[in-house]
Parts: structure tokens; C-alpha cells; sequence
């Protein structure tokens, strides 16, 4: 059964991986150009995901290595990066 998309994130230059804490109420987001790790408040038990909190400046193109392409698929997408 596909997921259904549960928000569309604004977040920084090229977001390339997204990852949740396990309960859901925080997910961080690797923006490759901009150089920033984008912190997103977030519910999924309620399907609630909110604007970024704070963008984090951690240096020259950040990435995530829990990501496993997901978001870029329909079939599978639980959050969209803008």
C-alpha cells in the first residue's frame, strides 16, 4: 500500500536527505548548496509537520545518510522537500 505524502516542507538549496527521530517529532533535513541542516517540528502520529525551526550551518555540502531516496518516489513519498 503506497504511503500518502503527509506535508510539502519548504526548506533550503537542493534538500538531499530527510531523517525522522523515532518518535516522529522532530525530522532534519541535509541541504547540500545552502551548507545547512534544516530542523522541521513535527507530529506524524497526528500527521501534523510544521515549517522549519531553524536552519543549522554545519559547513560545505552536508548529506544524510539514512536516506534512502524515498521522497522521490510517489509511491513511497512521506514528506516533500522544497
Amino acid at each position: 500500500m503506497p504511503v500518502r505524502p503527509q506535508a510539502q516542507v519548504p526548506v533550503q538549496v537542493e534538500p538531499n536527505g530527510v531523517a525522522f527521530l523515532p518518535n516522529g517529532s522532530k525530522a532534519y533535513v541535509a541541504n547540500t548548496v545552502s551548507g545547512t541542516v534544516s530542523v522541521i517540528p513535527a507530529n506524524l502520529r497526528n500527521g501534523v509537520v510544521f515549517r522549519p525551526s531553524k536552519h543549522i550551518a554545519v559547513g560545505t555540502e552536508p548529506v544524510s545518510y539514512t536516506h534512502l531516496r524515498a521522497h522521490e518516489t510517489d509511491s513511497y513519498l512521506v514528506c516533500r522537500l522544497l
